[in-house]
């Protein structure tokens, strides 16, 4: 009788894929270097 009364785990994947979107993370790196390097040659911009 207890043995009915087991839970049971199920693994599915999912039916998309994952997608992970790093651009804003690139963009935001760029825009810092970009900031840097003109603070610290401000004539050459």
């Amino acid at each position: 009788m207890l043995a009915g009364c087991q839970p049971t785990v199920q693994l599915q994947a999912p039916e998309k894929p994952i997608v992970v979107n790093m651009n804003v993370d690139v963009k935001l790196k760029v825009e810092r270097d970009v900031q840097e390097a003109i603070k610290s040659k401000p004539g050459v911009f």
